[in-house]
């Protein structure tokens, strides 16, 4: 906690609350950004994080460029290959308010030109020691009415920090933290009345000059390069040579999440090359290689070699590959009876033949390997390790105001387990009857081993007043068990209100409701907050 203090005084000087993200979706994909269907009135700023999510798994983070009233856009980064038209998107503040100009939202033709070449713009005038992010506070309550009756209060501060130009230099100082008290109206064997965490994902000190070969950073880092390794407790050294090629090293311990102590019984470290080679007919085309390592009390705990791929041409195709092999040695190589294997590769791509219609394929397979901790585990459990994944879907856009997906996901095992498939069609209409009104509905089925069911569910939104946005949503889940062919019908309601209060302020309302089969609570979570 000492180790921290110091930048966390430094981060906090400047600042009082703000609250957890905007959720919206991803309503358009061009060779250079991401458009998402919401912006100011949202709550939305220049610069915040925005997380991509497909079936609540993360895609990619990226980064707010461009703000309208009901739109935003982000810049293409890493791994954004993979990202369709309807995919989820959480938008957390980090960044700061646009400027006082008025912007308009993108036309069609002005997304279509985001592939384009643009001019270089002046550079504007460096800000010394700039402070931006957001703070907020979150008060969430939980009504159980089941017969348990397990309610809880759950109190939460969230920082998003980031002050750049410290002194005129070149480096900026982030942080990313949680705080977090939850509070039971009883304790059971496992968990007490009352516990608070505090959690810190980001402390970070960083050199990133623009004309600089040489970026460096210290601290908890979570680095682009960096996450196929998790988080670290320590520093990275970057060399950018001739514009296309970089190379770098990273090295510290895995951090403890769960409180902010310093720990050194897992330690990180590994090195890594990138290319990334952009053409002005709007191709690009990006990898990474990289070699780590994690080592617990001073045992091989994963050896590991990581390749990624990315390629864009236009607004048209799109592909995404990434691989990952175990390096087998010592103990691992007498567990496994092999050098090396695959671990698991990942394959997305897009192809849009033209504007109204586009069609995705992906493929994924991972395989369960032993690490320090899981090196006593039966060879038995790992009956099923290879788990095959293949996800295909269809977008069509019939207007600019409806649109649709088609798709399904087939995941196969090894073993015992059966096989899971899923199905799934979407329809979007904003703008309905030009009364600026957004209706979504989603109907999917699903079989797995253990279950077999549908989720239908209707969004309707609205902004209202500029300052004001709203949406109503309905859903159901009804499944059969099938151990014991129980048939398990449930349903919910969700409102949320989100209020911006000038450009600086802005408020939440998330109220819930749960029913049917052993779920019957609502929940309401309040939230409040500032942005820098």
């Amino acid at each position: 906690m000492k180790r921290l203090a110091f930048i966390l005084l430094i981060l906090l000087v400047f600042v009082t609350v703000r609250a957890a993200g905007v959720h919206t979706s991803v309503k358009y994909v061009s060779a250079g950004a991401i458009y998402l269907d919401a912006g100011r009135a949202s709550g939305i700023s220049k610069g915040d994080t925005v997380e991509i999510l497909r079936d609540d798994k993360l895609i990619t983070l990226l980064t707010i460029a461009y703000v309208a009233d009901n739109s935003s856009s982000c810049n293409i980064g890493e791994g954004a290959a993979s990202i369709q038209t309807g995919d989820h998107a959480l938008v957390r503040g980090t960044g700061v308010t646009s400027g006082a100009g008025v912007e308009t939202e993108p036309t069609e033709l002005e997304m279509e030109a985001e592939s384009q070449p643009v001019s270089k713009r002046k550079e504007p005038t460096r800000k010394v020691n700039r402070l931006a992010g957001r703070i907020g506070f979150e008060y969430l309550v939980q009504d159980d009415r089941e017969e348990y009756d397990y309610d809880y209060a759950q109190p939460s501060l969230n920082v998003r920090l980031k002050i750049s130009e410290i002194h005129g230099s070149y480096y900026s100082a982030s942080l990313r933290m949680r705080t977090r008290k939850t509070i039971r109206n009883r304790e059971s064997f496992s968990t007490p009345k009352s516990e608070t965490s505090h959690r810190i994902y980001e402390a970070a000190l960083r050199y990133e000059k623009p004309d600089s070969p040489i970026e460096y950073g210290v601290g908890r880092i979570v680095a682009q390069e960096l996450r196929g390794i998790g988080y670290l407790d320590g520093a990275y050294a970057k060399y950018k040579g001739g514009g296309r090629l970089a190379v770098g090293v990273f090295g510290g311990t895995e951090p403890d999440l769960e409180n902010t102590d310093f720990q050194t019984e897992v330690t990180k470290g590994g090195v890594y090359a990138a290319y990334d080679h952009r053409t002005s007919e709007g191709s690009r085309t990006s990898a990474t290689l990289a070699l780590a390592g994690s080592y617990q009390d001073g045992q091989v705990d994963r050896e590991f070699v990581y390749q990624q791929l990315n390629y864009y041409y236009g607004s048209r195709l799109s592909l995404y590959e990434s691989t990952e092999i175990n390096i087998y040695r010592d103990w691992l190589k007498d567990k496994e009876s092999a050098s090396m294997a695959l671990a698991g590769s990942q394959v997305n791509a897009r192809y849009s033949p033209a504007r109204l219609i586009a069609f995705s394929l992906g493929y994924d397979n991972r395989r369960n390997f032993y690490t320090y901790d899981a090196r006593s585990v039966p060879d038995s459990l790992f009956d099923d390790a290879l788990r095959e994944g293949w996800r295909g879907s269809v977008d069509f856009r019939f207007t600019r105001q409806i649109s649709s997906e088609l798709g399904g996901s087939l995941r196969t095992t090894e073993g015992r387990s059966v096989n899971a498939t899923s199905s799934w069609l979407r329809v979007n209409m904003s703008d309905v009857l030009n009364s600026a009104v957004s209706v979504t509905a989603l109907a999917r089925a699903y079989s797995t081993e253990y279950s077999d069911g549908v989720q239908p569910s209707l969004t309707v939104s609205k902004s209202l007043f500029r300052v004001l946005s709203t949406s109503l949503q309905f859903g159901a889940n009804s499944y059969t068990l099938s151990s014991t062919d129980t048939k398990i019908n449930q349903n919910w309601s969700r409102l949320a209100l989100d209020l911006s209060l000038g450009r600086r302020y802005y408020a939440s309302l998330d109220a819930q409701a749960a029913r049917g089969s052993h779920q019957n609570s609502n929940t309401i979570s309040l939230a409040l907050g500032l942005r820098l």
